[in-house]
């Protein structure tokens, strides 16, 4: 079967992304003998003329639409994709006969809205290498769609929708389809090359989609992990990793292993990773300096022990401190990044954070408000507390912010970063150009506006 994947997402602030997903998926199909091409509009220009002169071309009969985000969860720098997204889904209708499917992370968060929202039959939840054969073998009557891992599709006016799809099994599957992208153009733009050491996650932040099935990480095999790092730089020349990884220090062991595999082949490569206080011991940092850590974002997200407790984190002040004497010891570059605005939160809890961080010469990101996600421990607060009306749309963005911060807050937040080149809040980078201002309908929030459209 001819099977088109097109990659929606054109964010390239502050890089632009690799498209992971569309290429693994495509590896997948090529293995099961199908014909797969991957349409990438992150440097379109022109989007309607890219679908169509691709469709004219190539002729699919199943076009896979990967969709990456639906927003970028800032609450004073609003951006929406789904306006685009529609256009992108439209013109492939107005174009082709094909039969569409949509996947991606944006799809598995929000399944039954986003068939709705984008008129479409069909779509796939959860990791697609092998769900997608299945669907298309559905398509070819040789499946019950009962038996197809995370297909959604819609019956009688209303959308079935099967568990997510998740592989736990990776080393049957290939590398990812870089081949097909334009790879030297990511990487002549600056953008790192994406490696997956696990899917899923331990941990059950409060406001965080990955871990609120509580299911657990699936952890790929260490040497699987850095055979396709070696196979990338080989390949592409690729010398810049990233770990898209929600966390990965954690479990310790896994990733302690591929730090030693990564060191013992000295592929003189360097990598960038997230990362928070659990688990991380000298053992550790050491290894990861061996093996070529670049920079670390330490997502800690508060320096509060009531707020530390408010979000789940796992942690507590004291293992902040110790993850911080231990990368600063080994001088592994690391930038923190902090959330302001859970429940529970005040201006004590605000103040106990940034006189934590004073004197830190790290990089440091200050966020307010946070994005109220479907099945998380936060939309149970919400709801609970009235944040969340009754019926709402969760594709719709719902941020939590509590309303104790009081109406100045924003304009607080920036006040921290006077004098300070080293932090950060979203405001600043604009103002700094590190980030494009908005036009249009998508204007940066300003606090009182937004407080009196949430009353």
């Amino acid at each position: 079967m001819n099977i088109s994947i097109i990659s929606t997402n054109r964010e390239k602030a502050p890089d632009a992304l690799i498209p992971n997903g569309p290429a693994c998926v495509a590896a997948s199909l090529r293995e099961h003998d199908h014909q797969v091409q991957i349409l990438d509009l992150c440097f379109t220009p022109n989007i309607e003329q890219a679908i169509t002169t691709h469709l004219k071309s190539y002729a699919p009969q199943l076009v896979g639409v990967s969709l990456r985000n639906t927003e970028n969860n800032e609450l004073f720098y609003p951006r929406s994709f789904l306006k685009d997204d529609k256009s992108v889904v439209d013109i492939v209708k107005k174009h082709s006969g094909a039969k569409i499917l949509l996947g991606g992370a944006a799809f598995t968060l929000f399944p039954e809205e986003l068939l709705d929202y984008l008129d479409v039959p069909y779509g796939l939840a959860g990791d697609g290498e092998r769900a997608f054969s299945l669907f298309i073998q559905y398509l070819e009557g040789k499946e019950d769609p009962t038996s197809v891992p995370g297909i959604c599709y819609q019956d009688k006016g209303k959308v079935v929708a099967n568990p997510i799809a998740k592989i736990r099994d990776f080393e049957g599957l290939p590398f990812p389809a870089y081949d097909l992208l334009d790879i030297q153009r990511y990487l002549a733009e600056g953008s790192a090359m994406p490696i997956e050491g696990k899917r899923g996650c331990d941990l059950c932040c409060s406001f965080c989609p990955e871990g609120a099935d509580e299911e657990g990480s699936r952890l790929r095999p260490p040497k699987l992990v850095v055979d396709e790092m070696e196979f990338m730089a080989e390949r592409f020349g690729a010398r810049r990793f990233f770990f898209s990884d929600g966390l990965f220090s954690f479990p310790a062991e896994h990733a302690l292993a591929i730090c030693q595999e990564m060191a013992e082949r000295k592929l003189n490569i360097s990598w960038e990773a997230g990362i928070n206080p659990i688990g991380l011991s000298r053992e550790m940092v050491q290894a990861m300096k061996r093996a070529g850590c670049g920079i670390l974002a330490l997502g800690i997200d508060a320096a509060s022990e009531k707020m530390l407790k408010s979000y789940r984190k796992g942690f507590d002040k004291g293992d902040i401190t110790r993850a911080a004497k231990l990368l600063s010891e080994e001088e592994i570059p690391h930038a923190y990044f902090i959330l302001f605005g859970g429940p529970g939160g005040n201006l004590e809890t605000v103040q106990e954070t940034i006189d934590f961080l004073q004197g830190f010469p790290q990089l440091i990101f200050l966020r307010a408000g946070i994005r109220i996600f479907k099945g998380t421990e936060l939309e149970r607060q919400a709801r609970e507390e009235g944040v969340l009306a009754e019926g709402h749309d969760m594709l719709s963005p719902a941020y939590y912010l509590s309303k104790e911060l009081g109406d100045d807050f924003m304009e607080r937040l920036d006040s921290y970063c006077e004098g300070r080149e080293n932090w950060f809040t979203i405001t600043k980078m604009v103002r700094q150009g590190l980030l494009p201002r908005l036009e249009g309908n998508e204007q940066q929030r300003s606090w009182t506006a937004w407080r009196s459209e949430s009353r």
